[in-house]
């Protein structure tokens, strides 16, 4: 017990350090394999610039999958805090089924998975915690976002500072895809800035999700 009790307040004081290996790149959840529609974008001609690649990322952080996932995470780190878990269970549930279409849904679950399997490698002491049991138990398989956050929270992490840090690299990971695509492009050499002024958007975001569920839903 005294073992166990010593690991975690371990994890707690490292919460920052966890943020930054758990949302690498280098972090095998397979992100660089989904460009979340822009490869699309690109191709058909929508995002062509910087300043349609800048657009096209705050529109989701702003109305699509960034603040969903945002207010996922933030409603998910509560539940588990707070020992909710049938209330924990039910958001996993419904952000399973919440993506709109089969891609979006496969690279939620996808990423989800693989995160957990990462999770089970090097914290196995996290995965074997409730939250994970009772997802497990309920034959529900997480998005990542879910997966994320109850990490997160079974670490110590706070909830503002998590939430930041994934939507942060959520617009990292976008912006990836369409530098790759535009290398030819005589705009490409002015996409890498891109990350950071599309990452003024996290903090509204991260602020907005912090209003009321009722707010939002008016």
């Amino acid at each position: 017990m005294a073992s166990s009790m010593s690991t975690f307040t371990h994890i707690d004081s490292a919460g920052p350090l966890l943020l930054q290996l758990w949302l690498s790149p280098a972090f095998p959840v397979g992100s660089y394999s989904y460009s979340h529609g822009l490869e699309s974008a690109v191709e058909s001609g929508i995002v062509k610039t910087r300043h349609d690649l800048e657009r096209w990322i705050g529109g989701v952080l702003s109305f699509g999958t960034g603040r969903s996932d945002a207010l996922l995470l933030r409603e998910s780190h509560r539940a588990v805090v707070a020992r909710a878990i049938p209330r924990f269970v039910e958001l996993a549930a419904f952000a399973a089924a919440l993506k709109g279409t089969a891609e979006l849904a496969l690279e939620a679950e996808a990423q989800g998975a693989a995160f957990q399997k990462a999770l089970a490698a090097g914290w196995p002491f996290l995965v074997l915690r409730e939250p994970f049991l009772a997802i497990a138990q309920a034959a529900i398989r997480p998005p990542y976002v879910i997966a994320f956050a109850a990490a997160a929270a079974l670490a110590g992490i706070e909830m503002h500072l998590a939430l930041l840090s994934y939507l942060q690299a959520f617009v990292g990971n976008l912006v990836l895809p369409p530098r790759r695509l535009l290398l030819r492009e005589r705009d490409a050499d002015g996409l890498h800035p891109v990350s950071g002024g599309v990452a003024d958007h996290a903090a509204p975001a991260a602020a907005y999700v912090e209003q009321p569920v009722a707010r939002l839903q008016a």
